[in-house]
């Protein structure tokens, strides 16, 4: 018997929310670090919740961030990095830039804010085309918040606008002759303190930067380095190229010729 109804659609969307957190360390250094965290929107909430029980079980109040961790506070910071990764696997990226090779008058109008813009779409681009070139995640969209920085209301704009763009021509590449949905479900700046997995990024990130800038040598601070590359399988201090895996961190080389 032939049913009557609406024909099914050509398509079947596969649609996911990829949440990014993203901070930066080590921007006053010769070693910049640019980082980010991702879940499953759909994680997020049971994620913070279970990190308000973690701190009401462990009566640690404050922010999380690298530069508070101190002797006293490794243990809770240990537990928190520990929790997150085990319970919730999210996907750490980072780039890493060398200002020396960074040629900012001739490509960055001699504006370093202009230039770490540009850093941070590496690192959103990069990632997205990672995730969106996983079988049926064409239809993914991104809820990225960035932590409050000194960076004009322009080149922020830019950044929001560009890296958006960039992202629905790399769907239209792979979609074929589909019609792609719009790439950026929120991107916006955010102070830390309201997110923990914001301040998960810049407890990561500040760790590659002490790696990488050689800044200290406490060692508390070099305790939590190494329970990190635990939970990383990999040094802070070796680079990969720009792959999709787990933890990634990205050293940025200037394009010759």
């Amino acid at each position: 018997m032939k049913m009557g109804g609406r024909k099914p659609p050509l398509f079947f969307i596969n649609l996911t929310i990829m949440f990014g957190a993203c901070d930066e360390s080590n921007i006053d250094k010769q070693i910049w670090v640019i980082g980010s965290t991702w879940i499953s929107r759909n994680k997020l909430a049971e994620y913070e919740k279970d990190i308000a029980t973690f701190r009401l079980r462990e009566k640690f109040w404050g922010e999380i961030k690298w530069s508070k961790l101190t002797q006293g506070k490794l243990d809770c910071y240990k537990k928190f990095v520990g929790y997150t990764f085990e319970k919730f696997t999210p996907e750490f990226k980072a780039i890493i830039v060398d200002t020396k090779l960074v040629d900012f008058n001739t490509y960055h109008h001699k504006n370093k804010q202009l230039a770490f813009m540009k850093f941070y779409y590496f690192l959103l681009f990069n990632k997205a085309r990672h995730i969106i070139a996983r079988p049926n995640q064409i239809d993914t969209k991104f809820h990225i918040v960035i932590d409050e920085f000194n960076v004009s209301t322009l080149n922020f704009n830019d950044l929001k606008s560009y890296t958006e763009m960039e992202i629905k021509k790399l769907k239209s590449k792979y979609s074929g002759v589909r019609p792609v949905s719009d790439s950026i479900d929120f991107l916006g700046r955010h102070t830390s303190h309201i997110c923990s997995l914001t301040q998960f990024t810049d407890l990561i990130c500040g760790a590659i930067g002490e790696v990488w800038n050689g800044s200290g040598d406490q060692s508390y601070k070099q305790e939590m380095i190494k329970f990190i590359e635990n939970y990383a399988g990999q040094p802070l201090s070796v680079p990969n190229e720009p792959m999709d895996c787990k933890f990634d961190i990205w050293k940025w080389r200037p394009t010759l010729g």
